[in-house]
């Protein structure tokens, strides 16, 4: 061979990894890996139930100079561990 055929042969070869070496570098960037969440926690067993709540008069008078037109108070009942946290959602609906 010829000194200028086993240049080309390199710089194909060469062009060749670099081209293999980008290609696993961007399957690998873009590779989705799972971590475990550790502060994930698995529900506890806790029964908890929610109540109407009766107010007396004094709490109602109190509600009434807040200004609020409509508001609703819920007791639960129960009770949690001491890592577990309380989650809840409340759902608006438009008249």
């Amino acid at each position: 061979m010829k000194h200028g055929l086993i240049g080309r042969y390199k710089k194909r070869h060469f062009k060749g990894y670099c081209l293999f070496i980008i290609f696993t570098l961007l399957l690998t960037g873009c590779a989705s890996v799972e971590k475990p969440v550790e502060n994930e926690k698995s529900p506890s067993n806790t029964k908890i139930t929610i109540e109407s709540y009766n107010m007396s008069e004094k709490e109602r008078l109190l509600i009434s100079k807040t200004g609020v037109e409509q508001i609703e108070f819920f007791k639960l009942n129960g009770t949690l561990k001491e890592d577990d946290d309380l989650q809840f959602s409340v759902e608006v609906r438009a008249i």
